[in-house]
């Protein structure tokens, strides 16, 4: 019986991003028997498990999930496997505006926000002003993301989404002084055990994906507990919890299940290894 299964998304299985092997080792440093799975290979049949087409009768003692595939993370929990994070726990943190609604109602500053249905850009425009953010309310790493300056950039956008099958949409107030930063509070075991700060020059988003770039970052006493009442409401195990800065105040952006930490590992802090070490407290 394995350890543990640090399961990823298949993407990753022939992407140029070695950060799951990356964990996986740092694991196997820590004394886990760990094994590198993804996700897209599991399948289940009348109640058995099965892996790149081969039947699994040993079971792990816990998954280390980092990807969104939440089906599978209900599927893995049902035959009795830990799931770190639970997949309920996935599913509410990928939906956007039920984050948001949740922090509405625990009185968390954030921007303010509207689910696209039937209304024009004249309502949204009122409502926001101008220039706003349109986001694909499931989106991740910056994509789908677009800061609408006019009426026809936001019917191009909104087309641009629906023909990709992304019809969940909501439409922020932008925060003109967090342009291309953000703070990033890193989740491990609940608590925060890293802040960075991510900075881009050239986007008015900060995600080293599109270029951003780390920085250090101080916070106060009330930041730390702010981001880590946050992870408390989403019952956040390991993650990250993002702010935006206007001015000296942070204003809560989102949260991640599956946040990277390349940006930690670059201002060599290990998030690798606090996350290994709470693996292993666990077991």
């Amino acid at each position: 019986m394995d350890d543990l299964w640090l399961i990823y998304d298949s993407y990753y299985e022939f992407g140029d991003d070695n950060v799951h092997t990356f964990m996986f080792e740092t694991c196997l440093r820590f004394g886990i028997d760990a094994e590198l799975k993804y996700d897209g290979k599991f399948e289940f049949f009348y109640n058995r498990l099965y892996y790149d087409k081969k039947e699994i009768k040993n079971l792990p003692k816990i998954c280390f999930f980092r990807c969104q595939n939440y089906e599978l993370g209900y599927s893995l929990e049902k035959i009795g496997i830990k799931v770190v994070n639970k997949p309920k726990v996935i599913e509410n943190v990928r939906d956007k505006l039920f984050v948001h609604n949740l922090m509405q109602k625990n009185k968390i500053r954030q921007p303010r926000t509207i689910f696209l249905a039937d209304q024009d850009f004249c309502q949204i425009e009122k409502s926001l002003n101008l220039p706003f953010v349109l986001k694909d309310n499931f989106g991740k790493q910056g994509k789908g993301v677009f800061l609408i300056k006019n009426e026809k950039m936001f019917d191009n956008k909104v087309k641009l989404l629906k023909k990709e099958g992304k019809c969940s949409i909501i439409c922020q107030e932008y925060i003109e002084a967090s342009f291309g930063q953000d703070i990033r509070f890193y989740i491990v075991g609940g608590k925060v055990c890293a802040v960075g700060k991510r900075v881009n020059k050239k986007d008015f988003r900060s995600n080293l994906a599109l270029g951003g770039k780390g920085e250090t970052y101080t916070p106060t006493k009330k930041e730390l507990n702010l981001a880590q009442k946050i992870a408390k409401l989403l019952n956040l195990e390991v993650g990250s919890v993002d702010f935006m800065l206007d001015g000296e105040k942070l204003v809560f952006c989102e949260a991640n299940s599956s946040a990277g930490f390349r940006m930690f590992v670059d201002l060599n802090i290990p998030i690798n290894d606090y996350i290994a070490q709470y693996l292993k407290s666990i077991l």
